[in-house]
């Protein structure tokens, strides 16, 4: 991806009743072709999987710079 893409997101005016939300995926996915009938849950819930592990990503990208760093400090104080 080059250029980062933008997604209108839709955030439905009331939340899901609990006993609904709570129910296993098994009960709400559509036994002929596999589809949640609580679909929007589940891109929110991978949405919410995604943004964490953007951020992970994003720790472990500059982990080799940070370590670097350390490793020309220990190797200054031992000298």
């Amino acid at each position: 991806m080059q250029e980062q893409e933008r997604f209108e997101r839709y955030t439905p005016q009331f939340p899901l009743p609990t006993d609904i939300a709570s129910m296993s995926r098994q009960d709400t996915v559509c036994q002929f072709c596999g589809v949640s009938y609580l679909i929007h849950n589940e891109i929110k819930a991978l949405e919410a999987k995604c943004q964490k592990l953007e951020t992970d990503l994003a720790y472990y990208a500059g982990m080799s710079s940070r370590e670097a760093a350390l490793e020309k400090l220990l190797q200054t104080e031992r000298t």
